[in-house]
């Protein structure tokens, strides 16, 4: 007798850790460095390769740098780390993943008047399908049918997808009598956020906003900081969508640039960003095995001793908005005239798990470029930093059980 079921199961795996760490000098034409004002970090993946029993991911770790030169001029520096990383997979099995990195830290220094010293830990949570199959063989010790017990599981499978990448061009701002030597784009950002999910038997319908941030300077004009958000829907196509169960999307930054482009009666900034809608879709799929039986020996291919398989349970997040409030007495900082450009990042450090919900913990830091009067008077540009914890339930709607696969972020 002889039973074999081949099908796809899908695994997570989350935790991959690798660094990206480089170094960069400034141009000539610029000024030393007086003191640095901010830093903004976003990760742009370049891709995946599969080769010999190893998943490769890599990408690189964009850096944008505001300082204060040595004649208190506010300008900025842009440069980029590479990082890669490697997971051992079965390759005669693999059918697909999906790569999801984010920054877990990063660290700008100054290490001499010119010179920039960059590091990020990078955290990347990966998710492969692979073809399986399991199989039950052997002679009856009875003389007609062998008698066998069979029962049905829950296996997870997976399926990623994506669309092509979209390119959209926004203009930001218009400046009427400005000479475009004189204009400098300090800081240029791109957040996607996805605000609906709508499955069709065709696909799901991504739909959201790219926030555009940029802080600018004019001449010897005090800076300026421009918000746009450009409303975005598209469709990822995914065969039989409406069978999943669950279906999450996000949006990667692919590429972004801002210009100066010179007109006849001044100049106008336009961004120029690339995005990349990616899903990630789950269900379960039942598979009929033999799971007893009157036999003389029994194996599984590719030498597995033991039948392992996850099961998709559920998935559920909510989204929670916190203010917090800091006195300058607190800070340690000196009275401030005006706040130029503020941003926020987070960092999970852990969770437990109750009755039916997550508690998430984890810091908050907060950072931004502020306006104070110098001793003579003059206004002058300083950094100010504090973080805050923070702790957040997330309810799962389900019972917990102690091999649950958990990924927080």
């Amino acid at each position: 007798m002889q039973t074999e079921k081949e099908y796809i199961s899908a695994r997570e795996v989350p935790g991959l850790r690798c660094e990206s760490v480089g170094e960069y000098s400034l141009p000539d034409y610029n000024g030393d460095v007086r003191k640095v004002l901010a830093v903004k970090t976003w990760v742009v993946p370049s891709g995946k390769f599969v080769g010999d029993g190893t998943l490769e991911i890599s990408g690189t770790v964009e850096y944008n740098v505001v300082y204060l030169d040595s004649e208190n001029k506010l300008t900025h520096a842009q440069f980029s780390t590479d990082y890669d990383a490697a997971l051992k997979i079965n390759t005669d099995s693999y059918v697909d993943s999906d790569v999801c990195t984010e920054l877990s830290s990063y660290n700008v220094r100054l290490v001499g008047p010119r010179k920039f010293s960059a590091k990020a830990i990078l955290d990347t949570a990966v998710a492969v399908s692979e073809r399986k199959a399991y199989m039950v063989s052997g002679d009856a010790f009875m003389e007609y049918e062998p008698e066998y017990v069979s029962e049905s599981i829950k296996v997870l499978s997976m399926e990623f997808a994506s669309a092509d990448a979209r390119e959209f061009e926004e203009e930001l701002v218009s400046i009427d009598g400005a000479i475009a030597d004189e204009v400098e784009v300090l800081l240029c950002t791109a957040d996607p956020t996805v605000s609906v999910q709508e499955v069709t038997d065709r696909g799901v319908t991504v739909k959201g906003e790219i926030v555009l941030d940029i802080l600018y300077v004019n001449g010897e004009s005090d800076p300026v900081r421009v918000r746009r958000e450009i409303p975005y829907s598209e469709e990822v196509s995914l065969d039989n969508a409406s069978d999943f169960e669950d279906a999450t999307a996000r949006v990667e930054i692919a590429s972004l640039k801002c210009s100066v482009i010179p007109t006849d009666d001044g100049v106008r900034l336009v961004a120029t960003v690339s995005a990349i809608p990616r899903i990630r879709a789950r269900r379960n799929t039942l598979l009929n095995l033999v799971s007893d039986a009157f036999l003389k020996e029994r194996g599984t291919e590719n030498e597995y001793t033991d039948f392992g398989y996850t099961e998709f349970v559920c998935s559920e997040t909510n989204e929670e908005r916190r203010e917090h409030k800091h006195s300058l007495s607190e800070l340690d900082a000196e009275p401030i005239k005006d706040v130029l450009y503020s941003y926020a990042t987070a960092r999970v450090d852990g969770y437990e798990t109750e009755q039916g919900s997550v508690r998430v913990s984890g810091e908050i830091r907060f950072s931004a470029i502020a306006v104070q009067d110098n001793d003579d008077g003059a206004p002058i540009c300083v950094p100010v930093k504090f973080s805050t914890p923070f702790e957040q339930n997330v309810n799962i709607g389900c019972q917990i059980y102690d091999n649950m696969h958990l990924n927080c972020h």
